[in-house]
């Protein structure tokens, strides 16, 4: 609710009126300022007010969550990691719930942080990470950890269930519609930081990568560059992460993330946490060019 300032501003004795009317001035447009600061919806988003908001940068979680899914995801693409069945079930179960599940939450309580860009973005990838992780083990468990047989063929031979394939046009355009939402996401990204950019960026990219990879089994050396991507852009996301939660823990920005301008006095910050930057000088009344926020 908007709150109203008023004040009386006493009269000046006369003989000083000519060395006292401009502080007057001053303080009463200093009243109005603040009068309209004060009813400004967003006041506790301003960047020159500093509160505790009611929840805490759950930035971090979301970040960490992704840059540790995608990471042990990219072992099997570059064949770090062997092909056992029990490689891809590691991959799937962390995919569901750090990758999926600890996304998804961190995207609900950016919406009470009134976080738009976390909102939309972490929610976005936590359901991605669970609608893999989920077709993923559904197709290893239908395929079963070992061949079926059937049937016993001609001399005692048997005969050995056909596994399920993956369907190499629907994951490439899977992979392919992921990739341009994400550059539409880094469209999103210019009032934030270069590293936040640059995470969206080249995310953007891998998902166009492992596309162009498809199927795994005929491209395996593009797989392997499409993997080393992928590490690429998990270390992007872990530094961001890491960051943020160090701008929490020790109050001040340890580790660089080199913010942008600020964009219709609007600025970014740590992964879309918005600061309203004022731009308006107290005792003047004039536009003044600010600084970027972090």
């Amino acid at each position: 609710m908007a709150t109203s300032v008023t004040t009386a501003v006493a009269a000046p004795p006369m003989g000083h009126m000519g060395s006292t009317g401009g502080d007057a001035q001053r303080l009463e447009r200093a009243i109005q300022l603040l009068d309209a600061r004060l009813a400004r919806s967003d006041l506790f988003n301003d960047g020159t007010v500093k509160i505790v908001p009611a929840t805490s940068n759950v930035g971090p979680l979301g970040l960490f969550g992704f840059a540790f899914t995608t990471a042990l995801l990219q072992g099997q693409y570059t064949t770090v990691a062997d092909g056992a069945p029990g490689v891809a079930g590691l991959v799937w179960g962390y995919g569901m719930f750090y990758g999926g599940l600890a996304q998804l939450i961190a995207g609900i309580l950016e919406y009470q942080r009134k976080n738009t860009f976390g909102t939309v973005a972490f929610s976005s990838y936590g359901a991605f990470w669970m609608g893999l992780a989920y077709f993923n083990t559904m197709r290893t468990v239908v395929n079963g950890i070992t061949p079926q047989i059937t049937s016993a063929g001609t001399n005692g031979v048997p005969i050995y269930k056909a596994p399920v394939a993956a369907p190499v046009s629907g994951e490439r355009t899977m992979l392919i519609l992921w990739g341009i939402v994400t550059f539409l996401f880094w469209l999103c990204t210019f009032s934030m930081n270069l590293v936040t950019s640059s995470l969206f960026f080249t995310l953007a990219l891998l998902f166009w990568f492992l596309a162009g990879g498809q199927p795994q089994s005929s491209h395996m050396n593009w797989m392997k560059f499409a993997g080393a991507w992928g590490w690429l852009v998990a270390f992007i996301a872990f530094y961001d992460g890491t960051a943020a939660l160090m701008r929490e823990v020790y109050g001040k920005q340890i580790l660089p993330v080199f913010p942008f301008k600020t964009i219709n006095r609007i600025s970014g910050g740590n992964f879309g946490t918005q600061r309203r930057i004022d731009t308006t000088d107290l005792e003047t009344g004039r536009e003044v060019r600010p600084k970027s926020s972090p």
